[in-house]
């Protein structure tokens, strides 16, 4: 990178003599300017923008010293002043303006002046490095709220999409696959370019910013990674355009759908609600039914991919909370899953693992197959009319026998045994759900609410409101 420098000097000869002197390239500087007073050199600073101004003191019009402070308002360039042995007292003010430094006319030399742009050149060079890091702070920073802001949309809610920083380039470009195996292609390595990559909910964006619109589509760059360039405020609509396009791959279908805006997400919130309810209610098989419901609703629906992912993580939190186990489906995992029905089968598999697991640690295991048949039977069916008889129908065995049998092996009676896993499952629904009294008292097997609030009340001391209450 070359950097651009103004010579401004109202004497021809001077003028040409300092151009003359240097190997302006063996520097890093390019000679880009030449201006004869102050009006004319401002004219060009606020056109061309160079990054150094070599410029005589004293001028007609404007003076150097005017010059610089006008300068200063518009433009970052550093200034480099010229003058003579007499005007020391112009030289200290330029310096307290916010001049880089200074150079008397008469030993302005090839090594006076090579030196100068050795310091110029170190200064521009940290300056530049600093506001890039600035700059990957506010792409970053910017970047991060756009993402959730897409992450959001699935709420539903009217959202603004967060407002880009004035100081980011122009122009960005977006590309989106699915997967987390994405490196950024050679072709856009460029020091006009700053691309970011973001790889969340099973896939990877590279995001492009320059003040070039041209850096942003390099030739001879894979067509497949060509995308459209646009103004940078445009970014959430491109970049939701572009994750909207992998939804035909991540459903595995080859028809086109059509474009979606913000508020297409379509999300069936009410699916999900009763896919969480059945499992708080222990009804496994209804359980496993709405989640293949859930996941085909959201098919249907072309519910963008990045939503179901966060669906399956949220899910999975709500089984490990509900039955018993850490959650362990994060991010990283469902990265390596970028397809709608693997998921599922993943999601489906953990779920039926879940239940298991909570169906065996609830069953008191005894060193009797046919007792440890009716435990199970009963975790499974409290909403059934579960009795003596027909638990000894289940297992074929006498009912008088198993009157005396069950309270050997499990430490009570049947009855109790009953009434005691119904009011646990019922002290657990008043904890973890907003379910009415009725509704509980119907979803664990009692026949009334006056019989309920009194084996309840026997087991725990209290009524099913005042626990409710208490513990909460």
């Amino acid at each position: 990178m070359m950097w651009k420098v103004l010579m401004v000097e109202d004497e021809p000869f001077v003028r040409r003599t300092l151009i003359n002197q240097i190997r302006w390239r063996e520097f890093g500087f390019e000679l880009v300017g030449e201006a004869e007073d102050g009006n004319e050199a401002m004219a060009f600073i606020q056109s061309k923008q160079p990054d150094l101004v070599i410029s005589d003191i004293v001028m007609p019009g404007m003076d150097g010293l005017e010059l610089l402070r006008q300068a200063k308002l518009v433009s970052d360039a550093k200034f480099v002043m010229l003058t003579c042995v007499n005007e020391f007292e112009y030289a200290r003010q330029a310096l307290e303006f916010g001049a880089s430094g200074y150079l008397l006319k008469l030993s302005a030399d090839e090594q006076a002046l090579g030196q100068m742009l050795e310091k110029i050149e170190r200064e521009l060079r940290q300056e530049s490095e600093r506001k890039r890091r600035h700059l990957h702070v506010q792409l970053n920073s910017y970047t991060e709220k756009l993402w959730s802001y897409i992450e959001d949309l699935v709420e539903e809610r009217m959202l603004a999409p967060p407002v880009v920083p004035g100081e980011l380039p122009q122009f960005a470009a977006v590309l989106s696959v699915l997967g987390d195996q994405v490196e950024t292609p050679e072709a856009f390595v460029s020091a006009d370019v700053d691309w970011l990559k973001i790889s969340s909910c099973g896939h990877t964006s590279l995001i492009g910013w320059s003040d070039d619109a041209d850096a942003l589509s390099p030739v001879g760059l894979d067509p497949r990674y060509r995308q459209p360039v646009f103004p940078a405020e445009g970014l959430h609509e491109a970049w939701l355009h572009s994750l909207y396009a992998l939804n035909a791959e991540w459903y595995g279908r080859t028809d086109e759908r059509a474009d979606h805006t913000e508020g297409e997400a379509r999300y069936p919130w009410r699916m999900e609600s009763e896919l969480n309810r059945a499992l708080e209610l222990t009804e496994w098989d209804r359980g496993r039914a709405l989640l293949k419901e859930l996941w085909r609703q959201l098919e249907v629906n072309d519910v963008l991919f990045v939503h179901v992912v966060q669906a399956a993580e949220r899910l999975d939190r709500k089984f490990a909370r509900m039955l018993g186990r850490p959650a362990l489906m994060e991010s990283h995992s469902i990265l390596s899953i970028p397809r709608h029905g693997e998921l599922l089968v993943r999601l489906h598999h953990k779920l039926d693992n879940d239940i298991h697991t909570a169906v065996l640690r609830q069953e008191a295991v005894t060193d009797r197959d046919d007792i440890n048949t009716i435990i199970a039977y009963i975790h499974r069916n409290l909403r059934e009319n579960i009795t003596l008889k027909s638990m000894a129908k289940l297992v074929n065995i006498d009912e008088n026998y198993l009157s005396a049998l069950f309270p050997k092996k499990t430490g009570e009676t049947l009855i109790n045994y009953v009434q005691k896993s119904r009011v646990e499952k019922a002290k657990k629904l008043l904890l973890e759900t907003d379910l009415s009294l009725t509704d509980i008292y119907e979803q664990v097997g009692f026949v009334n609410e006056n019989y309920f609030f009194r084996i309840f009340k026997r087991w725990t001391g209290e009524t099913p409101g005042k626990f409710r209450k208490r513990d909460k």
